[in-house]
């Protein structure tokens, strides 16, 4: 409906979450996409943060409800597999912890700059990188190429904010009118 054909105007990379839905409860976007580079599927998700809308289209469940599902389906046919989130730092390190068969949460919303680290661990990793373009990370995820499971994890980031100058005034308008509309509690 609106949401979707609004948020299909002003983006051209694949639309993922598994936890808005419509009406009739049928998924408004992509829950997930399989990627595959250089022989290495990686299957990614998407998740929003629950919140109250004016909009009546589409209703935002609790993501932990509709991820699960996706991860038992995904895990078997993929060899990376990635949570992008929208949702608070804490709530995404709850997911990891929940939901270990994800290898990394690109999560977001809270506006915090993870530290940079790397791990050995198989255990899920959850970065973060800033608030509003002040910080571009890098995330590296080490594959052994016949396993293909992954051995290692690194994350980076660096400040460019003072790079940038100042912030453009019509964009921040464009922003604040689109939160009024679409999210207007967030």
């Amino acid at each position: 409906g609106k949401l979707k054909d609004f948020a299909k105007r002003f983006e051209r990379a694949p639309l993922l979450s598994s936890n808005v839905v419509d009406l009739k409860n049928q998924p408004v976007f992509k829950p997930y996409e399989i990627f595959e580079r250089k022989g290495i599927k990686i299957g990614v998700i998407g998740a929003t943060v629950k919140f109250k809308s004016k909009v009546i289209d589409f209703e935002i469940l609790e993501p932990s409800q509709t991820i699960g599902p996706i991860v038992t389906e995904l895990r078997p046919r993929v060899d990376v597999l990635i949570l992008l989130s929208h949702q608070g730092y804490l709530d995404n390190l709850k997911l990891a912890e929940k939901f270990p068969q994800i290898d990394l949460v690109i999560s977001g919303h809270s506006h915090i700059l993870t530290p940079e680290r790397s791990s050995n661990s198989k255990k899920s990793f959850v970065v973060e990188a800033g608030e509003f373009g002040r910080q571009v990370g890098a995330v590296v995820l080490v594959v052994n190429r016949s396993t293909k499971a992954i051995v290692r994890r690194e994350s980076s980031f660096w400040n460019v904010e003072s790079q940038v100058g100042k912030p453009d005034h019509k964009i921040n308008l464009m922003v604040e009118a689109a939160y009024k509309k679409w999210a207007p509690d967030a």
